[in-house]
């Protein structure tokens, strides 16, 4: 019996090859993507609260997709016919409160 769990133990190790992300003038590893996950010419904007998110970055033009969730205020007035030609507001679905930190996004050589 021992014997046949060995066997198995031994069909489920599978072999695992990492990428490796050495010289780029020098490829050294054929398994690699040429796209994403890296946004090269993204620009981040802070802004100091919601209210000024909306009133400053959106209603100026300055973005095109935000991270807080509408207030009322703000949705009632972006769905009115002055703005509805100009913003289109869409349902994302449940928002639980979840916070992400992208870390080493950036493709530069030195990651400075």
């Amino acid at each position: 019996m021992s014997v046949l769990a060995v066997v198995f133990v031994a069909l489920l190790l599978s072999p695992v090859y990492a990428w490796s992300y050495g010289d780029p003038a020098i490829p050294d590893d054929k398994k690699f993507e040429t796209f994403g996950p890296r946004a090269d010419q993204l620009l981040i904007k802070l802004y100091a609260s919601d209210i000024s998110e909306w009133e400053t970055g959106v209603e100026g033009g300055e973005i095109d997709v935000t991270d807080w969730p509408l207030d009322k205020t703000h949705y009632d007035k972006y769905v009115s016919p002055e703005w509805s030609g100009k913003l289109k507001v869409l349902g994302y679905g449940a928002e639980f409160g979840l916070f992400i930190f992208d870390l080493n996004n950036n493709n530069n050589t030195y990651l400075g």
